[in-house]
């Protein structure tokens, strides 16, 4: 029977040792962590070096980038967990700024699309500047409407209230009248009476009847006097004045002719008498004078011109 030389060497007795090998799964599980761990590491440096040439995404402020640059490139093997924590915080970053390209993308889409709204912009300004002038014209011309019917009623309240004034003036005047003619027939009475007196106390008539009619007389024309000098007062007080007509030129605004007269010296066109006094108000004629206007010979004038030089 053979023997294997190495057999014999260790003798009978001997039992070959158990040798575990290095893919037992306790050996392969720190190789693996290692293995992670050193993926990790290298990952983590081709990344810092692979942003540190590029420029930072677009939307991430400049204080978050600085705090993630100051995490420490290597950390302990019971760290793992955080570095899982940093890689999924540069995959929502990354995500982030892809986001961030698309908005934009859309954004520039929306521009584009709004950009013939931009273009209709100054043309739209002129509109709103038009129309704000037309509401600024409108209201203009309300307001003067509303002022203009202001001042058309204020004017018609005027030739209204002017009106019943002069209407009123005008009963003064006609009652003026009455109690003037009045006085004068009461003066002419009394005259009368005192004229004839005495002859009717000679017939037998009764002085003292006679005497009483001529009190009475007279006391009715010291009471048209009265009357007369109040209705004068209160129509000076309105600003009704007589209208000076005898010895002036004839005025068509506040004269009527009755009566022409040829007066060879007298200017033609003066009045020579007043038939019925006129009274004038507030510049015009509340009640045109009747006057007589003188009038130049007319055949005497003719007469001399048909002489012989």
């Amino acid at each position: 029977m053979d023997v294997d030389p190495l057999e014999a060497d260790e003798g009978p007795d001997a039992r070959p040792e158990r040798v575990e090998s290095s893919h037992s799964p306790s050996a392969i599980q720190p190789d693996a962590d290692a293995l992670r761990a050193s993926l990790l590491e290298r990952f983590d440096a081709w990344l810092r070096d692979v942003l540190a040439d590029e420029a930072p995404p677009e939307g991430l402020p400049a204080e978050m980038l600085r705090e993630f640059d100051a995490l420490p490139a290597a950390a302990p093997q019971d760290d793992a967990p955080e570095r899982g924590d940093r890689l999924a915080l540069w995959s929502a970053l990354t995500a982030l700024t892809q986001e961030v390209k698309l908005q934009g993308r859309a954004f520039n889409r929306l521009q584009d699309t709004l950009k013939p709204l931009a273009e209709m912009r100054p043309a739209l300004s002129d509109n709103l500047a038009a129309h704000e002038e037309a509401l600024r014209l409108a209201g203009e011309i309300a307001r003067q409407a509303l002022a203009a019917r202001a001042e058309r009623g204020a004017e018609l309240e005027r030739q209204a209230e002017r009106r019943a004034t002069r209407a009123l003036l005008e009963v003064f005047l006609d009652a003026r009248d009455r109690l003037a003619r009045g006085l004068g027939l009461a003066h002419s009475h009394a005259a009368e009476l005192a004229r004839l007196r005495g002859w009717r106390a000679a017939l037998g008539l009764g002085r003292a009847a006679t005497r009483r009619f001529l009190d009475v007389t007279l006391a009715l024309e010291e009471g048209y006097r009265l009357a007369l000098r109040r209705i004068d007062e209160a129509l000076e007080q309105l600003g009704v004045h007589p209208i000076e007509c005898a010895g002036k030129l004839f005025d068509p605004h506040f004269m009527t002719a009755t009566d022409v007269a040829d007066e060879p010296d007298v200017p033609d066109g003066v009045v020579l008498e007043v038939h019925r006094t006129g009274y004038a108000w507030k510049g015009e004629a509340l009640r045109h004078a009747e006057v007589k206007v003188a009038r130049a010979d007319r055949s005497v004038k003719q007469g001399t011109d048909d002489e012989p030089a």
